[in-house]
């Protein structure tokens, strides 16, 4: 495909279809504001501007601002991942696909807006949906304070929380059963987490170092999932690194705690299983260093390494 530039920007064009991809800054250090146009001109030809590449923007930290035209369909992969000066994004109707940390590490991101015209997303309150509202797509960075997830999600996407430096409570509705991959992970301010007791599935690495988590509270919900698509477990490594972690409430559907789960919990005095635990996986309490007391069902087998390093460990309890 050929190079193009203009106004700092570099696209690719596909001279077939007629089509530009934006695929990046030229120069990093540019601050302000950005306008991206609906086409763009070469050789006496108009292509129309429809992505934005993967990293199109990453680490450009002095973007204060963005036009993102209609048109656009793809917004890619960390496509403005250390934008830390950006405050706020548009995203236009025609949008239908916003890639993996696309606003990660956005430093001054409060608000994600979607055009009310969007068939395939939504926000509420600045906060990106998919248009079903039943997935919680992404957090803004710099948002502060506590968040309700709303009735009726299902999903907490991946990364969906992911680096958040100013929040510090979350309450989860009982209608979500799912907190995808590394969805809390490294949001050193968020404190407790409250979520339904019918909570199914917490994905690898959810809140793997949250070194400020402190505890993971269930309430009792009524909202009684038969949803067999998905699995009933703990992932790897999902409350790894939480080191001020002192109180866990398992949900009580749980079939499956995944290696390294709780590991390197080093504040954490009790752990108690429910009886619906089959599977514990390799190392899962690794250097709970003030673990005191575990409740491990019957038919769990506890192999030497599943308590390595829990040094203060005296009592396992069988139920």
């Amino acid at each position: 495909m050929e190079e193009v530039e203009l106004d700092n920007l570099l696209y690719y064009i596909d001279e077939d279809n007629r089509t530009a991809t934006l695929y990046r800054m030229i120069d990093r250090d540019y601050e302000g504001h950005v306008e991206i146009p609906q086409c763009i001109w070469e050789d006496g030809h108009m292509y129309e501007v429809r992505e934005i590449a993967d990293f199109a923007f990453d680490g450009c930290e002095g973007l204060e601002s963005i036009d993102i035209p209609d048109g656009v369909y793809r917004i890619g992969d960390s496509s403005f991942c250390g934008c830390s000066e950006l405050k706020d994004i548009d995203i236009p109707p025609s949008v239908r696909e916003i890639g993996k940390r696309a606003f990660e590490d956005c430093g001054h991101l409060t608000s994600i807006n979607v055009d009310r015209n969007n068939k395939h997303f939504c926000d509420i309150d600045g906060v990106l949906f998919n248009k079903a509202q039943d997935t919680l797509i992404d957090f803004p960075y710099a948002r502060s304070g506590d968040y309700d997830v709303p009735e009726g999600v299902l999903r907490i996407g991946d990364n969906a929380f992911a680096g958040c430096e100013d929040l510090n409570h979350v309450y989860i509705s009982e209608s979500v059963i799912e907190i995808g991959d590394h969805a809390f992970s490294h949001s050193q301010s968020l404190r407790r987490v409250k979520m339904p007791d019918t909570m199914l599935y917490i994905q690898d690495n959810a809140f793997d170092d949250c070194q400020r988590l402190r505890s993971v509270e269930t309430y009792r919900s009524d909202n009684r999932s038969n949803d067999e698509d998905t699995p009933r477990e703990i992932g790897e490594s999902a409350f790894r690194f939480c080191t001020s972690l002192e109180r866990i409430d398992i949900p009580e559907r749980i079939e499956y705690v995944g290696d390294f789960a709780f590991s390197d919990c080093t504040d954490l005095k009790e752990i108690v299983l429910p009886a619906t635990v089959n599977e514990i996986g390799e190392c899962a309490f690794n250097n709970c260093s003030r673990l005191k007391t575990a409740v491990i069902p019957e038919i769990v087998e506890i192999d030497e390494l599943m308590f390595s390093g829990c040094t203060k460990l005296k009592n396992i309890k069988r139920i």
